[in-house]
């Protein structure tokens, strides 16, 4: 009896092993809360990508620099990016936001500006913004937030050897908290938990850059970052306080030290391991796992100390009663 028990609880174990580690890594919610004084991302939507202005200083970069200086540009209005290009926040040491285009791509167009005139301008990736509330020529009103709808990177990367004075651009610190779904179907039987848990939190080092993908990854199929870049004013840092959530698995940390193209960044998100850890329905199962298997033991161990005793009355019943021999008449021949 003892080794079917040993046998038997080897192979609830193991199966039970095998289960949870055949599990599938959880669905997650990447909330990312960072002070930078750079950001950026791939427009994927122009109309949620736009932004209220007032007095935007418009510097062209397709004038010609040996031509008379012209008197600023300034506007009001809305800006509207183009789907597919990359825009660039920076925020200046003088309080100043700089916003930039760029692709990879040749592009005719990077976005357009409508003004309250009524007119239209095209700006191409050449072209930068300058908002300074300080500037007397356009003297701008700084937004409470500027929109953030699309794959991006936070912060900018210095290889060594580059200074140890902290450039614009740089991530100051922030952290990245990890949510999960549990699971409602636990290997599409068992019902599990319901609604979402923490799966941790992991803090981001000053100096590094967070991207929503990998760099140069042959599979680029990231989801969008949603969420806005604010002001941020505070214990005399100048930046961008930078709220975005995501429904990625995993977002990449590039160390400061480290090249963007050679370097390897480390993945931040969450594995099947957190579903065994953290899940409740996984948890439970756990716990309802382990009270069967004590149950069974004790049971079995509670027959293996009866068997003894059955064995002892059998035995004992076997052996012929010396006094009822005795008793017993001998058969005689006349018989």
């Amino acid at each position: 009896m003892l080794k079917h028990t040993i046998l038997i609880s080897s192979v609830l174990v193991i199966l039970a092993f095998i289960g949870l580690w055949a599990l599938p890594k959880p669905d997650v919610i990447l909330s990312i809360s960072a002070q930078s004084e750079t950001v950026e991302y791939q427009v994927i939507d122009s109309s949620a990508a736009s932004i209220m202005m007032h007095n935007v200083l418009l510097i062209d970069g397709n004038s010609d620099p040996f031509e008379i200086a012209k008197p600023p540009t300034c506007l009001r209005g809305r800006l509207l990016p183009e789907a597919g290009i990359n825009v660039r926040y920076r925020r200046g040491s003088d309080g100043s936001i700089g916003i930039s285009f760029s692709s990879e791509n040749e592009v005719i167009r990077a976005a357009h500006f409508e003004s309250e005139s009524g007119d239209v301008v095209s700006l191409s990736t050449l072209d930068q913004l300058y908002l300074n509330p300080r500037n007397e020529a356009c003297p701008a009103k700084l937004p409470d937030a500027l929109p953030i709808r699309g794959q991006g990177n936070i912060g900018t990367l210095r290889t060594f050897g580059s200074g140890l004075e902290m450039e614009p651009g740089d991530l100051i610190g922030g952290q990245v908290r990890v949510t999960a779904k549990a699971v409602e179907r636990v290997f599409f039987i068992f019902k599990g938990a319901r609604g979402l848990y923490d799966a941790g939190v992991v803090n981001l080092p000053a100096g590094s850059m967070l991207r929503s993908e990998r760099r140069n990854a042959d599979n680029k199929s990231s989801l969008p970052w949603i969420g806005a870049a604010r002001i941020l004013d505070e214990n005399g840092i100048t930046g961008f306080q930078i709220d975005v959530s995501t429904d990625s698995d995993t977002v990449w940390l590039y160390r400061s030290g480290q090249g963007e193209t050679d370097g390897k960044p480390d993945p931040i998100g969450a594995s099947a391991f957190v579903s065994q850890t953290r899940d409740p329905g996984i948890i439970r199962m756990q716990v309802l796992l382990a009270l069967i298997l004590i149950i069974f033991q004790t049971v079995a161990s509670v027959m293996q100390t009866a068997e003894p005793n059955n064995s002892a009355l059998k035995v004992k019943s076997s052996k012929p009663d010396k006094k009822a021999r005795a008793n017993k008449p001998e058969k005689t021949k006349n018989d």
